[in-house]
C-alpha cells in the first residue's frame, strides 16, 4: 500500500516512512508554557484596581510605596499575591477610596428605548434611500409578526417589539445600511 506525499502529493512508501527518524526539536527553541493564565489575569485585574484607587486618593509615589513596606512588606505591588492585593485595596478603600459599580447594561425589556430604537431604524432607512419611511412601515411588520392580534404599539409587548427591531435590522443588512 503507497500512501501520498501531504507536501509533494507523490506516493510515498510506508516502509520508508517508519524507518525515518523521529524529529528532535532543539529545547531552545520551544516556546516556554504559560503558567497560572487565570489566576494570572484576576491578579492584573486587582493591579488595576489598585493603581485607579491610587490615583483617585491622590497618593503621590512616595505615600503609596510607604504603605506597601509597611504594611505589606514588599516594594512594589506586583510582589503581592492575590490575598495581598485585596488586603491592599480594603486598606486603601478604609482611606477613602470609593469603587464605582460597573455601568449597567440598558434594559432589553425597556419598551421607550426599544420604541426610540425603531425610530432610529426607521429614520436611517428613509436617510438611506432619500424617502420619508413612516412608522406605519413598523406597524405592518409587529401586524404581521403578531398575525394581527396587536393594533398598536402601546399594545405591544416588549418581545414583540424586539421582533420588529430584528426585521428592521435585517432590511438594513440585507440593503447594505448602517446599523446603529
Amino acid at each position: 500500500m503507497t500512501v501520498l506525499s501531504i507536501f509533494t502529493g507523490k506516493p510515498v512508501d510506508p516502509a520508508t516512512l517508519a524507518k525515518a527518524p523521529a524529529r528532535k526539536q532543539d529545547p531552545a527553541k520551544v516556546a516556554p508554557r504559560k503558567r497560572g493564565g487565570l489566576q494570572r489575569e484576576n491578579q492584573k485585574a486587582m493591579l488595576a484596581k489598585v493603581h485607579i484607587a491610587k490615583q483617585r486618593l491622590g497618593l503621590d509615589d512616595e505615600i503609596y510605596r510607604g504603605i506597601l513596606s509597611e504594611r505589606f512588606g514588599v516594594d512594589s505591588s506586583k510582589d503581592l499575591e492575590m490575598t495581598g492585593l485585596n488586603d491592599l485595596l480594603l486598606h486603601l478603600q478604609r482611606l477613602g477610596f470609593q469603587p464605582t459599580p460597573r455601568r449597567k447594561s440598558a434594559d432589553p425589556y425597556d419598551v421607550d428605548a426599544q420604541i426610540r430604537k425603531i425610530e432610529a431604524l426607521l429614520s436611517e432607512k428613509g436617510r438611506v434611500e432619500g424617502t420619508d419611511v413612516p412608522w406605519g412601515y413598523a406597524m405592518a411588520i409587529l401586524k404581521r409578526q403578531t398575525g394581527g392580534k396587536v393594533k398598536s404599539f402601546e399594545d405591544a409587548s416588549a418581545l414583540e417589539l424586539r421582533g420588529v427591531i430584528v426585521a428592521l435590522i435585517r432590511d438594513a443588512h440585507k440593503h447594505g445600511r448602517r446599523v446603529q
